[in-house]
């Protein structure tokens, strides 16, 4: 795309998801050609993800945010993480209190493995 940013053909009829803000499902794996031994390389990883301005603190520029939906027992900074969108959950939103944020995230959470673990 002229940004550099998005490819609508890679994004399998989701559109320019780039330009939507929410919460999306989808999976994650890690491809770094650079191996560690506490990570799984090559395996799909349910996930759950937003694209925005995260209103609830003011961000002034737009970010995505995966987060994986799989305990680890190290963090994994500096890796290479592929996304794959598979869905839309809900449009991005506001929040007058952070136990509403939290709230929504956990569902966001929750659904997000209803659809995509069996």
């Amino acid at each position: 795309a002229e940004d550099g940013i998005r490819d609508f053909c890679l994004s399998r009829g989701l559109g320019d998801v780039y330009k939507r803000q929410g919460v999306y499902y989808g999976h994650a794996e890690f491809v770094s050609s650079e191996r560690r031994d506490d990570l799984t390389y090559d395996t799909k990883i349910p996930m759950v993800m937003s694209i925005g301005y995260n209103p609830y603190f003011n961000n002034k520029f737009k970010s995505v945010e995966a987060h994986i939906i799989q305990p680890f027992t190290a963090d994994f900074y500096d890796e290479i993480l592929r996304v794959e969108i598979e869905g839309f959950i809900r449009c991005e939103a506001d929040f007058k209190h952070f136990d509403h944020l939290i709230k929504f995230i956990h569902n966001d959470v929750q659904l997000s493995k209803d659809l995509l673990i069996d």
